[in-house]
């Protein structure tokens, strides 16, 4: 056997739709490191305030929140195929068009809060629907763990690339060069995904899904999910721990850069490799550890060292150093990422599987809109710095509490993917 059909069979199983799946978020992944970089800088360039910039985030992700369990129930209903052919054509549109709005003079802080709003929309239908999608191509539970392992990896190493392309090449042409390449990088996706043959159809039929069903759907999918005392615990503290932590990442990172450091885009970028790099190199290490049982343990672990390694940006007086700061902060972030989605792969049922990532997604990226708009307040008064030291060592307290809960230490699973505590846990 080649080496070539070696790596094929061991990072895909050996089926091409999940590399298909793979190539859509390599690219993706790429353009998306382009964009949170991107988009930090044009709100900075526009207003240059602490707290308009934590309010363009905030406006920003509201679409999470407002969209968040109608896109669940949409996902498990539809073809997941074709939802996420949509989310990327928007986006890919959206994107697209900034360019023409810089030209013609009519690129302002509402039209870019507007363009966000667009792709935070697209993005709350196209993520539960790619994360329910998952486990319909590797179809075996046991090898989940492992495909999240080298789908988030991989996601990163795109990530190392596009900072790198932002400090040394398209980010010198300004903020918009790079949402621009993110355009072309969603383009890339959907074709990928057009090409997968899977069937990753939902429960329901081609009809329109009435207001009152959709609701009723919701409720029912909340109530059910919730009712393992595991996956309520997981969701909830999910939802306190991104409430003291993104904010203070995404909107005082930018913040600490420019404004304490007296960086520039590319010096940003930077700090975006920096995540990057470190969060590769764990994730490929946790693909080499695919039977890991305790992953309950294996995630509040996670949730600890990501708090309290942001207060090793204390001890940063240089850029230098600030990026040697943000890589050991970036290590333990795949222990959060691939332990959750492996949870809720496994715990939650496939039909319900598009509503669970649809609260992940209001706990994770909805609750940082809050967050954001919080942070530039409070980055105002006391700093971005301590603003972001102060949220991790709070959010590393929820790891702590997450670490004291049995419900979160029993999550475990055997060889045959059953879990020793969801009987247990079960309402």
């Amino acid at each position: 056997m080649s080496l070539r059909s070696r790596i094929f069979d061991r990072y895909f199983l050996g089926r091409r739709d999940l590399f298909l799946l793979w190539i859509g978020q390599l690219a993706s992944g790429f353009g998306d490191s382009l964009a949170s970089i991107g988009f930090l800088f044009l709100a900075i360039e526009l207003t240059g305030s602490e707290r308009a910039v934590g309010v363009f985030q905030m406006v920003a992700n509201v679409p999470i929140i407002v969209f968040g369990l109608a896109a669940g129930v949409y996902v498990d209903r539809r073809d997941r195929r074709r939802v996420m052919l949509v989310a990327d054509a928007g986006r890919a549109i959206a994107l697209g068009l900034l360019p023409l709005a810089l030209m013609t003079g009519s690129l302002t802080i509402a039209y870019a809060g507007a363009t966000l709003v667009i792709l935070s929309t697209m993005t709350a239908f196209f993520n539960p629907a790619y994360n329910s999608a998952l486990p319909l191509i590797v179809d075996d539970p046991s090898r989940l763990f492992g495909v999240n392992a080298v789908m988030q990896s991989s996601r990163q190493f795109a990530a190392i690339a596009g900072p790198i392309f932002a400090a040394v090449g398209a980010g010198r042409n300004g903020p918009v060069a790079l949402l621009t390449i993110n355009s072309v990088t969603y383009v890339i996706s959907f074709i990928c995904i057009a090409m997968i043959g899977a069937r990753l159809a939902g429960t329901g039929g081609a009809g329109r899904i009435r207001l009152a069903e959709l609701r009723r759907e919701a409720m029912l999918g909340l109530r059910t999910v919730m009712g393992n005392r595991s996956v309520r615990s997981v969701f909830i503290l999910t939802l306190v721990n991104n409430f003291l932590l993104m904010g203070p990442a995404i909107v005082g990172t930018p913040l600490l850069v420019k404004k304490v450091f007296g960086g520039t885009l590319p010096d940003f970028a930077l700090i975006e490799l920096m995540y990057a790099l470190g969060m590769t190199i764990t994730g490929l290490v946790l693909h080499r550890f695919p039977g890991v049982r305790r992953i309950g343990l294996l995630w509040a672990v996670g949730l600890v060292l990501d708090g309290a390694s942001f207060t090793l940006y204390l001890f940063a007086d240089s850029l230098l150093e600030l990026n040697i700061a943000t890589f050991l902060h970036a290590l333990p972030l795949p222990l959060v990422v691939v332990s959750r989605a492996t949870i809720i792969q496994r715990l939650v049922p496939s039909d319900l599987l598009g509503r669970a990532f649809g609260y992940v997604d209001i706990a994770v990226i909805g609750v940082m809109a809050i967050s954001a708009g919080l942070t530039g307040i409070v980055a105002a008064e006391i700093g971005s710095l301590l603003t972001i030291v102060y949220g991790g060592a709070l959010a590393g307290v929820v790891g702590v509490a997450a670490l004291m809960l049995k419900s979160v230490r029993d999550i475990r699973f055997d060889d045959r993917g059953a879990t020793s505590g969801a009987e247990a846990a079960g309402g």
